[in-house]
């Protein structure tokens, strides 16, 4: 029996080929979902909420590596009871201090920021510091 001889394809029959195999792939490509990672992350959302009774009136970040606190993050303003306030942070483990209104002042250490995140604090947070509130 003789072999059948192979035609050559045509350039019409080309083209639809590549179109066929080059659109699925293209698809994939676009759909495929993008990973994130932290090192790739400028900053993070940090909403800081106030649900204790006291009006704050400074509160004061740092890295945890760090010696010296940063600028108070209130400004001139004031963070009375069941108010937010909405900070961009870098990637970090930091130390916050909070001072309120009669000058009681409460450090707490090791919040970790690695995400988008929203962080109350509390009364029981606050009294939990030695001589706030006496």
């Amino acid at each position: 029996m003789a072999t059948p001889a192979l035609s050559r394809p045509s350039a019409s029959w080309l083209r639809r080929m590549v179109v066929a195999l080059a659109v699925p792939a293209l698809v994939v490509l676009t759909c495929t979902p993008t990973m994130t990672a932290t090192a790739g992350v400028s900053s993070y959302r940090l909403i800081i909420k106030n649900t204790s009774r006291y009006t704050l009136h400074n509160i004061y970040m740092s890295s945890s590596d760090d010696d010296e606190w940063g600028s108070d993050q209130l400004g001139n303003r004031v963070l009375r009871p069941q108010q937010q306030l909405t900070l961009r942070v870098q990637p970090d483990e930091y130390d916050i201090k909070v001072i309120d209104e009669d000058e009681d002042e409460c450090v707490l250490n090791g919040i970790s920021v690695y995400s988008n995140k929203t962080w109350s604090l509390t009364n029981r947070a606050l009294l939990s510091c030695e001589g706030y509130g006496n």
